[in-house]
């Protein structure tokens, strides 16, 4: 993963991470293949952070997608904590001393991926994700506290391996409702129950966004119970003016 900028916003950072704010690197047929730095220094020279740099990469000759385009022949320099530091052609991108040197010839480059829906089972989901060029996983209902440790290890630097993770916790759901068949012990909502303090308290448990079942079941001949109108409405309200976003499953 190899980002840019710290978004406020969790949604608003993936959805800029997806337009290539943050690159993953996918290789199209071939992997890359390491070379000296020295080797095939750009002939034409443009500013990048510095003439020098410790633990960062450079990625050379590479085709590189940037959310719109597909650009040939580019040089991407990423420093050692991960930041893009210049990308361009290579015939006018400097590569700074000291960095990992690595051939993408006949590969490509492209935006980190966004997986839009999981429910994450632990450490090894996110693993497997990245593998597959996704930098960011949108769980939609998990354990909360599968999420504080998963959490607690992203924080402490733990888990480089790991695609980034944004949850909704628990969800919004009806006694007896879908998302209460999975044998996890959740809150649910029934008439008259506050649903303003049930955002609360997803929101303190570190859910960044809400997520809401209004699901009976009949689209695929089945019945259960689901939250009622009214109940949903003051759902959304209340995600909203806790600025979070609120995701319905219908």
């Amino acid at each position: 993963r190899l980002r840019t900028s710290h978004v406020e916003d969790p949604m608003l950072r993936a959805a800029r991470t997806l337009l290539g704010t943050s690159l993953a690197i996918v290789l199209a047929g071939a992997s890359c293949h390491p070379s000296s730095p020295a080797v095939g220094a750009p002939d034409v020279q443009t500013p990048v952070a510095s003439a020098s740099m410790r633990g960062g990469v450079a990625i050379l000759g590479v085709r590189a997608f940037d959310g719109e385009r597909v650009l040939e022949e580019q040089t991407v320099v990423v420093d050692g904590n991960g930041v893009i530091a210049a990308i361009g052609p290579s015939s006018q991108v400097v590569v700074p001393a000291g960095v990992e040197v690595v051939d993408g010839s006949g590969d490509t480059l492209l935006p980190g991926l966004i997986d839009a829906h999981v429910h994450v089972r632990g450490a090894d989901d996110l693993r497997a994700a990245l593998l597959f060029g996704v930098t960011t996983e949108l769980d939609m209902f998990t354990d909360v506290g599968l999420l504080a440790e998963l959490r607690e290890r992203e924080s402490q630097g733990k888990s480089p391996d790991c695609a980034d993770l944004r949850s909704a916790g628990t969800l919004a759901t009806a006694p007896g409702g879908h998302g209460t068949e999975y044998g996890l012990r959740i809150p649910t909502l029934s008439p008259g129950d506050d649903a303003r303090a049930f955002v609360s308290a997803r929101i303190a448990e570190g859910s960044d966004y809400l997520k809401i079942v209004y699901d009976d079941g009949h689209a695929y001949g089945a019945e259960f119970p689901t939250l009622e109108p009214a109940m949903l409405r003051t759902l959304v309200e209340a995600a909203h003016d806790n600025e979070r976003l609120a995701v319905v499953h219908v």
